[in-house]
């Protein structure tokens, strides 16, 4: 049973009424995963909103010889599987997992259209998240077809890096990293110590800081915008 005050907690909803609130609660429900579990599997059939409760979703797609590519890592308060929502026949386009312990709450998208019938600044939050998501696409297509792979993890810590201190602090393994820009953890290692020796970066166990951000955003190709 989910209560309505956590439905009040999720960005996503803030602006609901209380009677909208407390629709989406009645018909929402919540799952707990184990660190590992597989949410869903790609070509499933969709039909379900979801937004991460707590813990950590990864969405990916692997090929038939096994290669993986990390498409997005989902944490707390994140909404997932938008793309395949408001229409019944869709189906889910990459595969699910839970990084870590993971708890997600779904709401079947009838229920969700009846909302934004009622409410279309929700529908509006909706669309400017898949706007969002659709320019990050075609920024991981640019990366993993045109550029290399110093190039790409430059890009990768240029768009993760906190706005107050420089910093970038992993929430996922390097394995999981790797897997996002498309390469191997053995490679990635090799090219933080490289950043590192260069003096652009320096690294912590999970924590990156940035020294030289000019360079940093020359290597990633976004020297033209010097705000990080």
């Amino acid at each position: 049973m989910i209560e309505s005050q956590t439905i009040a907690t999720i960005p996503l909803f803030q602006d609901l009424s209380r009677e909208h609130m407390d629709l989406l609660a009645a018909c929402a429900r919540s799952q707990t995963y184990r660190t590992g579990d597989i949410l869903w599997m790609r070509g499933e059939t969709a039909g379900s909103f979801h937004i991460v409760l707590s813990g950590r979703v990864k969405i990916f797609r692997s090929s038939s010889e096994g290669k993986e590519q990390t498409v997005y890592l989902f944490g707390p308060g994140e909404p997932f599987c938008l793309c395949s929502g408001f229409d019944s026949r869709s189906v889910q386009p990459a595969s699910a997992q839970a990084l870590e312990p993971t708890k997600v709450l779904s709401l079947a998208w009838d229920c969700l259209s009846r909302t934004t019938v009622e409410h279309p600044q929700l529908l509006l939050k909706i669309i400017q998240i898949l706007s969002r998501r659709l320019k990050e696409a075609m920024d991981m297509v640019d990366a993993l077809s045109l550029r290399e792979i110093p190039s790409r993890l430059a890009l990768f810590l240029v768009h993760s890096c906190d706005q107050g201190n420089g910093t970038v602090t992993f929430q996922v393994s390097q394995r999981e990293i790797a897997k996002i820009i498309g390469t191997t953890p053995e490679t990635l290692s090799r090219v933080l110590k490289r950043l590192a020796d260069e003096g652009i970066i320096a690294t912590a166990e999970r924590t990156v800081t940035v020294l030289d951000r000019k360079r940093l955003l020359q290597l990633a190709g976004e020297d033209h915008d010097l705000k990080m």
